[in-house]
């Protein structure tokens, strides 16, 4: 699978954001899972921030389902989150 990305820390071909995550179709499609779209939107923030251009389309498309505090609290996650791991920047 290719991905349009930006030079970052990488593992693989997935994100140090991503290590430890599996590509899953069904997941992704938000089946047989409890629906956060507030930790998605960070997740796809995160992936986004590292070049994925898929994961700002994604991000988007999350954004559509949330009111403007639900993404201001992913923000903060999104922003929290790099704060602990800046080896990711």
């Amino acid at each position: 699978m290719h991905h349009d990305r930006r030079p970052g820390p990488q593992i693989g071909d997935r994100p140090v954001a991503l290590r430890g995550t599996r590509p899953d179709p069904a997941r992704g499609n938000g089946e047989g899972v409890t629906q956060d779209y507030i930790r998605a939107h960070m997740w796809f923030s995160l992936a986004a921030a590292q070049g994925y251009e898929d994961s700002a389309k994604s991000r988007a498309i999350v954004a559509e389902r949330m009111n403007s505090i639900q993404i201001a609290e992913a923000e903060r996650l999104a922003k929290e989150w790099l704060a602990k791991h800046p080896e990711v920047r």
